[in-house]
C-alpha cells in the first residue's frame, strides 16, 4: 500500500468508464495522489493541511517538503506512523498547556452538591448543557480533578464522532475502567474479572456484563451468558449505588450529542437529571 492524504475544496461531477462513477476536480486529489506516489511501501504521507488541528491524535514524523508534479509549491507533509494515546481534544489541549481556569462557580457548586448527595448515599445525577465551545468539558474536568483528590472513583465514557465506533461505546469504556482493563477484554483472566465485579457489587450481573464485553463467563455462570444489551447498561448505570471501597462513584458520559441511538435508550436505573 502507498497512501497519500490531503484535504480541501473538491468539486464532484459525473465520471465515465475510465474515471469511475465520479470525477473529483480540484487540487486535493492531485496532491493526495502525488503524496501516495512519493510514499514508500506501506507508508502513509499526509499533508500539513490534512493534519491541521489533528496532529496530537497521531504519531507523526515531519519530512522534507515534497515537490509534486503540477503543484507550484512543495507540499509540507508528515509520515503518519500510528495513532497516539490521545483520544479527546481536551487531552490534546492538556498536552499543549491549559489556560488558568476562572469562573464557572455556579456550575462547579451544582456538581459539588450532587456529589455531596452521593456521599450521603443518595443516587444523584446532573446534566451539563450549553453551546459548543463555551467550556463544558473544562468545567467538568476541573470538578472531576477535585473529586478524585477527595477520593471519588471516576469512570468516564466519551462519545466520538470520528471513525467507526461500536454501538454503546461510552458504556464499554466505563465498564473497562471499572474492571481495570487497559487491553482487549478477551485476553483478561475471566475469574479475575468476575471477582472484580463481585467487589463492585455486580456479581449477579456478571453474565450480562461479561457478555457485553464479548467475554465468556466461567463455570456455572457460562450457562447464563448473554450478549449484553439493555440488561448490561442497567447494571452499569447502578454502579454509583454500589460500594467501591467506600468511595463515591461518578459515572461520566461526555460529548453526548455524538452518542449513538442504543446509548440514548434511557436505563431504568437512573433518576431524572436536573439541569
Amino acid at each position: 500500500m502507498y497512501s497519500g492524504i490531503d484535504s480541501g475544496l473538491v468539486l464532484v461531477r459525473e465520471g465515465d468508464a475510465v474515471l469511475g462513477r465520479f470525477k473529483l476536480v480540484g487540487d486535493p486529489p492531485n496532491t493526495a495522489a502525488g503524496l501516495a506516489s512519493a510514499a514508500s511501501a506501506d507508508q502513509i504521507l499526509a499533508s500539513k493541511t490534512a493534519l491541521l488541528g489533528n496532529l496530537p491524535f497521531f504519531e507523526t514524523e515531519p519530512i522534507a517538503p515534497v515537490a509534486l508534479k503540477g503543484i507550484s509549491q512543495p507540499v509540507d507533509a508528515y509520515l503518519v506512523e500510528a495513532r497516539s494515546g490521545i483520544t479527546r481534544r481536551f487531552e490534546a489541549s492538556q498536552r499543549r498547556g491549559l489556560t488558568p481556569f476562572i469562573g464557572r462557580t455556579a456550575a462547579i457548586d451544582a456538581l459539588g452538591h450532587a456529589l455531596d448527595r452521593a456521599r450521603r448515599g443518595q443516587l444523584s445525577t446532573a446534566r451539563v448543557v450549553g453551546d459548543a465551545g463555551i467550556g463544558k468539558t473544562r468545567t467538568v474536568e476541573e470538578f472531576l480533578r477535585t473529586a478524585r483528590s477527595a477520593g471519588s472513583l471516576v469512570l468516564s465514557g466519551y462519545c466520538e464522532h470520528q471513525g467507526s465506533i461500536a454501538p454503546l461505546w461510552p458504556f464499554h469504556q466505563i465498564l473497562r475502567q471499572a474492571l481495570g482493563l487497559t487491553t482487549d477484554p478477551s485476553s483478561a483472566d475471566t475469574q479475575t474479572l468476575e471477582e472484580r465485579l463481585d467487589r463492585l457489587g455486580l456479581g449477579e450481573q456478571a453474565p450480562e456484563l461479561l457478555g457485553f464485553l464479548n467475554v465468556q463467563p466461567s463455570g456455572h455462570l457460562a450457562e447464563a451468558a448473554v450478549s449484553g444489551g439493555p440488561a448490561a447498561i442497567d447494571a452499569i448505570a447502578k454502579l454509583p449505588s454500589k460500594p467501591a471501597e467506600d468511595a463515591p462513584v461518578i459515572l461520566l458520559t461526555a460529548a453526548w450529542p455524538w452518542s449513538d441511538d442504543p446509548s440514548r435508550a434511557p436505563p431504568a436505573a437512573l433518576p431524572p437529571a436536573p439541569q
